[in-house]
């Protein structure tokens, strides 16, 4: 989990667990199961929490948010489903206490989303108003008037849509009130994307942006 000659963004992406989807998505299940519990333990082992780079806020925001994904895939009902419960409950706790309030824009975006995935896991109705009181005050902030993403790079604006689309699809699925300003938000963005494409449907690439596949836009319903 510390390879040599590796750059901190390789180490980034390793402890990002994103991975794991492709675990989840295979169609020998028991044979999945058997490399993510192998991952786990190691994984487990050989790191210590609090510690960079596999528990910078930023990785441990994303691969919370992978966990209390696959764990019905990969984990309910096997030997290894108390150790990944146990290491939600403690993601949890970091990320509440680890926001990257200094960094902000996309990164506190991320580390809201897998707050609000980690408590509503846990069932933990604190948890989840401490993430909606962060989101709602950082949506004020970094979605303008006109639905853009005030970091104003097309491709972070998409990244951003994505994270608010999927926490939208969480509250909608636990049939939690619809957080309004949520909704309109992401009106307002998926408006500014289907404003900004060019007309071959890709991206402008401008201020720290890099091109998204056709099918990732379309998936956001640029309007």
């Amino acid at each position: 989990w510390t390879p040599p000659d590796t750059t901190q963004l390789w180490s980034f992406h390793l402890h990002y667990w994103e991975w794991a989807w492709a675990l989840a998505a295979d169609t020998d299940r028991d044979g999945a199961r058997s490399v993510f519990a192998h991952h786990l333990k190691s994984w487990t082992t050989a790191t210590t929490f609090g510690t960079w780079d596999g528990w910078a806020p930023y990785p441990a925001s994303l691969r919370a948010w992978v966990l209390v994904n696959v764990h019905q895939r990969l984990a309910a009902g096997t030997d290894i489903e108390p150790m990944l419960c146990d290491s939600i409950e403690l993601h949890a706790g970091f990320l509440e206490h680890n926001m990257e309030l200094d960094v902000g824009g996309n990164h506190m975006i991320k580390n809201i989303k897998g707050l609000l995935g980690c408590a509503v896991f846990l069932g933990d109705d604190r948890l989840m108003a401490t993430a909606l009181g962060h989101l709602d005050r950082e949506m004020k902030v970094q979605i303008l008037p006109d639905g853009g993403h005030y970091e104003l790079s097309p491709s972070y604006h998409c990244q951003v849509l994505a994270d608010l689309a999927d926490m939208a699809g969480l509250l909608a699925a636990i049939d939690h009130p619809p957080v309004i300003d949520l909704k309109e938000a992401l009106t307002r963005m998926r408006r500014w994307l289907g404003e900004m494409l060019l007309p071959d449907g890709t991206l402008p690439l401008f201020n720290d942006s890099e091109p998204v596949a056709p099918g990732l836009i379309a998936a956001l319903d640029p309007d």
